[in-house]
């Protein structure tokens, strides 16, 4: 039963995403209201201001350097936003901008398509909170399970982590295999990040490094020896077998993806640092339907 226990909350879970989905941006916001200060839509745009409840200033979240891999330039915008204000070419949306300032210094800029995914991710955790009140699950599982990197400047919240410790028989194989106590006592734990696409080729890259972190700053702060880490997200209706709703996709980690993430974490640091949005060869598909290209500097 142990092995199904994740599945089964996974699968029902996600057996939610499909109404969200069908949710329009207002209903969303309405339903997750709780976890927003302020919200404001930019008129003749597709972006959004947002101030988080829960929001750390100076921090990153995990989440949003899934947008520095597809775009700094974007990434930049998306947390720096009243650096360029008075240079905005568009004067509808630079006035509007203007008289927003104060809020900008403790706000985030999203384009709406971003805010909708994040809105299914808060409407998902609480879906989750209820599949566990319903299946009288163990609490091995942690939802949303906040983690906080004061050295990396790094705040996130994981969908879904399993935490267990070794039975006296794995305990005694795994001395007999490491003659390390230490390592051999320290708490297991398989992390699950949970997304809304229905993915049919390769899962972003972006998403990718994402659960990753989620398990590097896990393993930092409560010392877990990460067993596996997964994306789950729910198949197709047409493609939904024994009322099956979800798709496991194993990421790698190791020593090796370690390093590559804290490359990444100060190179994204070092991109806030800057004055002025990074400069960065263009990629005409990728600006084209950009919803950053009104306030974009090119």
């Amino acid at each position: 039963m142990s092995d199904l226990e994740p599945l089964l909350v996974l699968n029902r879970a996600l057996s939610c995403i499909y109404r969200a989905l069908r949710l329009s941006l207002e209903e969303l916001l309405q339903a997750c209201s709780f976890k927003f200060d302020f919200v404001e839509f930019l008129e003749g745009t597709d972006l959004v201001v947002v101030r988080q409840r829960d929001r750390v200033p100076g921090y990153i979240y995990v989440s949003d350097l899934s947008s520095f891999l597809y775009c700094p330039r974007r990434f930049y915008l998306t947390y720096r936003v009243a650096n360029i204000v008075d240079r905005i070419r568009i004067r509808k949306i630079r006035e509007k901008l203007q008289q927003l300032r104060p809020e900008l210094k403790e706000c985030i800029l999203y384009d709406r398509e971003t805010f909708r995914r994040i809105l299914i991710g808060v409407y998902l955790h609480r879906s989750v909170e209820n599949a566990f009140k319903f299946l009288k699950l163990p609490r091995t599982y942690r939802v949303e399970e906040e983690v906080v990197d004061e050295d990396l400047g790094l705040i996130g919240h994981v969908d879904l982590v399993h935490v267990k410790y070794l039975s006296e028989e794995e305990f005694l194989e795994c001395i007999a295999e490491s003659r390390d106590e230490e390592y051999c006592e320290k708490p297991r734990a398989v992390v699950y990040e949970i997304k809304s696409g229905l993915y049919k080729k390769e899962i972003p890259e972006g998403y990718k490094r994402q659960a990753q972190l989620y398990a590097f700053l896990l393993e930092r702060k409560h010392g877990y020896v990460i067993e596996k880490v997964y994306i789950a997200h729910p198949t197709h209706p047409s493609e939904v077998q024994d009322k099956v709703n979800l798709k496991l996709i194993q990421v790698e980690y190791s020593r090796k993806t370690t390093q590559e993430l804290l490359d990444l974490v100060r190179q994204a640091r070092r991109v806030l640092l800057l004055r002025e949005p990074p400069r960065i060869p263009l990629d005409k598909a990728k600006c084209e339907k950009c919803p950053y290209k009104l306030i974009c500097l090119y």
